[in-house]
């Protein structure tokens, strides 16, 4: 009894200290992505004639502003 319970301990400490190996842990790729989905289409995606909130969030990130803020709010000239 007592050598079982002396194997099983030993057995026991191997494996905390010497992890089984296994298969291979694929690395994750460095780039993460955002989708946000919406249940209708962004409509124009003209500059000049946004219509909506929505098509003006994807118009910034297409077309540049005249105007930009630096981090204490100062008006930077961009495109002006």
């Amino acid at each position: 009894m007592k050598n079982t319970r002396r194997a099983g301990c030993i057995i026991l400490a191997i494996l905390l200290f010497f992890p089984v190996v296994g298969a291979p842990v694929a690395a994750q790729d460095a780039v993460m992505e955002f989708v946000m989905a919406y249940p209708s289409d962004i409509g124009e995606q003209n500059p000049i004639f946004a219509r909506s909130a929505r098509s003006t969030w994807y118009d910034m990130l297409i077309y540049d502003t005249l105007i930009s803020y630096d981090d204490d709010l100062g008006m930077i000239p961009w495109l002006a």
